[in-house]
Formats: C-alpha cells, sequence, structure tokens
C-alpha cells in the first residue's frame, strides 16, 4: 500500500507542476506582451516628438519664406531691383488722367475709358484717379 501512496503522490505532483510550468508560461507571456507594448507607447511618445520638431521648424520656415514673398513684392524692391539692373525705367507716379468718352450727356450708357498723358482733349472729361487700388477696384481699360 505504500506503493499506491507514493504513486498517487506522485501523480499529484505531476499535475501540480504542470499546472505550475503552465502559470509560469502565461506569466512570463503576459510580461513579454506588457513589456513590448510599453516600447511601442515609449517608440511612438518619440516619433510624435520629432514630428512636432520637424513641424515647428516647418511652420518657421513657411513664416520666413511668406515674409520674403511680401518684401519680394513690395514696390521699394521692385524699384532697388529696377536701379540696380538699369533698365532705364520711368519711375511711376501716384496717379495719372483717364479720359472718359462720353455720347453727349453723362449719364450715357458704358463709356469708354482710354489712358492718355498730357492736356485734356475737346468733348472728354477728365478725371484723376490713384494707381495704387485695392485689387477689388474695377481697373481702367484701354479700348479704343
Amino acid at each position: 500500500m505504500a506503493r499506491q501512496k507514493n504513486s498517487g503522490g506522485k501523480h499529484a505532483n505531476g499535475g501540480f507542476v504542470k499546472n505550475l510550468t503552465l502559470f509560469a508560461v502565461i506569466g512570463v507571456t503576459v510580461a513579454l506582451a506588457y513589456l513590448w507594448q510599453h516600447t511601442q507607447i515609449i517608440r511612438t511618445g518619440y516619433i510624435i516628438r520629432d514630428k512636432e520638431k520637424r513641424l515647428a521648424v516647418l511652420k518657421k520656415e513657411n513664416q520666413c519664406l511668406r515674409l520674403r514673398i511680401c518684401q519680394l513684392k513690395s514696390p521699394r524692391h521692385i524699384e532697388q531691383m529696377i536701379a540696380q539692373k538699369d533698365l532705364r525705367l520711368a519711375s511711376t507716379k501716384n496717379w495719372q488722367y483717364v479720359y472718359l468718352q462720353t455720347a453727349g450727356a453723362p449719364s450715357a450708357a458704358a463709356p469708354s475709358l482710354v489712358a492718355a498723358k498730357g492736356a485734356s482733349q475737346p468733348g472728354k472729361q477728365v478725371k484723376k484717379v490713384s494707381l495704387h487700388q485695392p485689387k477689388d477696384a474695377p481697373a481702367a481699360r484701354g479700348e479704343g
């Protein structure tokens, strides 16, 4: 009978070892999964930080480029470039004369606009206009 107890005890110990091994494998698997997840979170955080730094650099560069565009479009810069290249162009005035042809009464439909220099011509009205008008203002077209 002693053998039966020993064989029963060995069998019971085998189940315990089996269960212990199973729990150990599950525990190690969970621990490895946790470490992998934690590593991925840290890696993603570094990637996000690098992308945010790059975004800040690109925003700064974009701001500098927009400023440069404004500088290049400025009349002062254009005049300097013309002077440097010696194109012999005349400087602009802040005004010019626009002659409006009228057919009789001032309320004639769609008068044609003619830009001209010099003295006024007979039968035409003269209007002084600014060359520096907003973009949405109607521009004078030469028809004739």
